[in-house]
């Protein structure tokens, strides 16, 4: 599939991992708004397909709290929700990919 996954790497959870972080690390920084590209679906050549399917994955568990979003304040020990990331925009400028990205879309919604 790609260099990730010829060198023994789950590239499909290596992604996953770092759409979460991204989300998480959003919200623990207080933004209220991300862009986010079709992640390795260029040059590292991953099918846009797998990549909408993850992503899309990881906004759902995002949104209905599935990632730990409880995080200490680091001055006061006090555990407090986050709730500030309120938008993330896919961004993609290859009309393949988008047409991709919409059926799988659609398929996801579909299953709902």
């Amino acid at each position: 599939m790609n260099d990730a996954s010829q060198n023994g790497i789950d590239a499909k959870a290596l992604m996953h991992y770092s759409i979460k972080n991204v989300l998480l690390t959003a919200q623990r920084m207080g933004i209220s708004s991300i862009a986010m590209p079709a992640i390795s679906c260029g040059k590292n050549c991953f099918p846009p397909s797998v990549c909408a399917q993850t992503i899309f994955k990881c906004l759902l568990e995002f949104q209905k709290g599935h990632f730990d979003l409880e995080m200490a304040d680091p001055l006061t020990g006090e555990f407090s929700k986050n709730e500030t990331l309120q938008t993330v925009r896919l961004v993609n400028r290859n009309p393949r990919s988008i047409e991709v990205f919409l059926c799988e879309l659609y398929k996801m919604m579909d299953s709902l």
